[in-house]
């Protein structure tokens, strides 16, 4: 059994890019994601990745990069794609975010900030 995430609360994103390709970089292919490409009118488009009951979505910019505006990552499976798929991803991301996170119900709380690939998570008491 995983230990999910009950609860994300994304605090701020500020201009957070991640390559597509980085969500499929991991020896775990069950947990790649589903990409759903939506247009967008004009030369846009709007990109959704799922897995589970877990969303990530945002546009498409320049070289594939998905300009990540929400994030939306628990419930069944979301320790794992926690661990194994994003984590991994936001190693190599460019730009800005914090949330706070509640695994299991609040049997613990984390902090994740995320600046230019450099992350930080860790346990915070409330």
């Amino acid at each position: 059994m995983s230990y999910n995430i009950t609860r994300w609360n994304t605090k701020s994103i500020e201009s957070l890019q991640v390559h597509l390709s980085a969500f499929k970089d991991h020896a775990r292919k069950e947990f790649h994601p589903e990409i759903t490409y939506i247009p967008n009118g004009g030369m846009s488009l709007i990109c959704e990745l799922s897995f589970c009951d877990s969303i990530i979505k945002g546009m498409i910019c320049a070289g594939d990069y998905l300009w990540i505006d929400s994030i939306d990552i628990s419930g069944e499976g979301s320790g794992t794609f926690f661990h194994e798929v994003f984590m991994p991803a936001l190693n190599k991301s460019i730009g800005r975010m914090k949330a706070t996170l509640i695994w299991e119900g609040g049997d613990s709380i984390t902090s994740l900030i995320v600046a230019d690939a450099g992350i930080t998570n860790e346990e915070i008491d409330l």
